[in-house]
């Protein structure tokens, strides 16, 4: 059977991207399982052709059915991540109670254990000076000088303070959204920094790799 343009470049596209993670991390034992996630990648679930329901067959459900479903957004590992995360950044927090930007977000509660006063953290997030932004930078310079990048993890605060102010009712401002965008953007710019400069760069990893080689190929 002949094989197509397009199945030689996906395969063109794993091999790079295994050599790649060699070149760039090291490690021989890491080849295979780049071009297994190579292969994975490669695969494109067929489009399901739409289909319609006679609206009488179609059940109102119940209030239950909604939210248990709605639990459905994020895996309990992805829930877990999250909480770990926050939970790192309020320890930090915590180690540096006698700051003013933290003290202005941390409450008491009825046992006396420290936790966020989610409505003043949203709030403290219109501004440039905040906690979460000064834990993310610190932490990722620290991941940097051991040649590692922390992005996943500032991602992950990111994240877990959402659900977080999801789960206190509490809503962020656009002004807030947007210093917080504005935020991860210059994270991930510092972060293709450490990873391009010339001495002592920051590794790639693998997924990130196999999509450079994915967009080579568009």
């Amino acid at each position: 059977m002949p094989v197509s343009s397009s199945s030689s470049s996906s395969s063109s596209a794993s091999s790079s991207a295994a050599a790649a993670v060699a070149a760039n991390n090291g490690s021989l034992s890491e080849v295979a399982a780049a071009a297994a996630l190579a292969r994975a990648v490669d695969v494109e679930d067929e489009e399901e052709e739409e289909e319609f329901a006679d609206i009488d067959q179609i059940p109102f459900g119940t209030q239950d059915d909604v939210e248990e479903a709605m639990t459905h957004a994020r895996t309990e590992k992805t829930l877990r991540s999250y909480e770990v995360a926050v939970e790192s950044l309020l320890s930090w927090c915590a180690y540096h109670k006698n700051e003013e930007i933290v003290k202005e977000v941390l409450k008491a509660d009825n046992g006396g254990k420290i936790e966020f006063d989610y409505p003043k953290l949203a709030k403290s997030l219109e501004s440039i000076k905040n906690v979460y932004f000064r834990y993310t930078l610190q932490y990722q310079i620290k991941m940097n000088l051991s040649k590692k990048s922390g992005l996943g993890h500032i991602k992950r605060v990111r994240s877990g303070l959402s659900k977080k102010f999801l789960d206190n009712r509490v809503t962020m401002s656009d002004l807030a959204l947007k210093m917080t965008a504005q935020w991860m953007a210059s994270r991930k710019n510092d972060d293709m920094a450490a990873k391009t400069r010339e001495i002592n760069p920051v590794k790639y990893s693998n997924a990130q790799l196999l999509g450079q080689a994915r967009a080579a190929q568009v």
